[in-house]
């Protein structure tokens, strides 16, 4: 037994690193729904493509059997729309950001490790509060490739901290039963939109952070299935922002007003944190294994 408990220790070299969960003491309170379209508050459309950098499949708890050299295995199966085009739920993008801003934001309380107090609560919501953010599914509409990968233990974190997948370390494979998911091949454009309602600014500004958009703080966000054996990795783009303002219309930013939004807004955001410094030695990290040349 004491050999079967020390071949499960999934924290070990395991495709992921981890990082302490950020502590704080500003608190973050949503803003009222009737200042949503105040001149210091963001409500509107943000317009992302993604760039899918390693085989990236979510899958939708189905799958079906097949052959494959003479032996019988599963294919885990991706979401479908009536069309028969590859949906990616917006429910996934909305709970990878979140992933994010978590990692990337401090927690007000410390009730207990789950916690979601701050920046986490405040933009996506909880059990007493609304979210303020609205994610739209991706749609992908060429052919779908197969891999075979193998099963993959979650292995939750010790101590104080989230987890980081890398784009570069990979879980070693060992006795694992192998099976094939359907994949989103690397190289292909994805687009989505992410609907905003009464952010301020510094709100804003860890959004855009977790995003990896910031041209200073670039990386791949990780999502789906495989993250810790070389899938699942994407840059994202901002393409365009539509503000809504109410009765006043809509303010549209693009090419270096957009830059200028995405600046102010994460400077805001750095102003407002508590601990600047353990903020920025989590983001290093995540530019260490996942970063992306603000060239590229």
């Amino acid at each position: 037994m004491a050999q079967q408990n020390q071949s499960r220790n999934y924290n070990n070299s395991r495709g992921y690193e981890l990082v302490p969960i950020l502590r704080g003491r500003k608190t973050v309170n949503p803003v009222n729904h009737t200042d949503i379209y105040k001149k210091d508050v963001y409500t509107g459309t943000i317009k992302i493509k993604a760039k899918v950098v390693q085989p990236l499949s979510v899958t939708s708890g189905f799958w079906k059997n097949v052959q494959a050299k003479g032996s019988r295995y599963h294919e885990m199966l991706i979401y479908r729309d009536g069309q028969g085009r590859v949906v990616i739920p917006g429910s996934s993008i909305k709970g990878m950001l979140r992933h994010y801003v978590r990692v990337l934001s401090e927690r007000t309380t410390n009730n207990y490790k789950d916690d979601d107090s701050g920046m986490p609560e405040a933009i996506f919501g909880s059990t007493s509060f609304r979210s303020r953010v609205r994610t739209s599914d991706m749609i992908y509409d060429q052919t779908l490739k197969e891999l075979k990968i193998f099963q993959q233990y979650s292995g939750r974190p010790h101590g104080d901290n989230y987890k980081i997948y890398s784009c570069k370390k990979k879980e070693d494979r060992g006795q694992r039963r192998e099976f094939f998911v359907e994949i989103v091949p690397a190289g292909s454009t994805l687009d989505f939109a992410v609907n905003v309602e009464g952010l301020r600014k510094n709100e804003l500004g860890v959004l855009f952070l977790a995003m990896g958009v910031h041209p200073e703080h670039r990386f791949c966000v990780k999502f789906g299935r495989g993250k810790n054996i070389g899938m699942g990795s994407m840059t994202l783009e901002i393409v365009r922002f539509e503000r809504d303002q109410g009765i006043l219309g809509k303010e549209v930013y693009e090419g270096e007003k957009l830059r200028a939004l995405i600046n102010e807004s994460v400077k805001e955001y750095f102003n407002f944190v508590g601990n600047r410094q353990a903020l920025m030695t989590n983001l290093q990290i995540l530019k260490k294994e996942c970063g992306v040349d603000s060239r590229g």
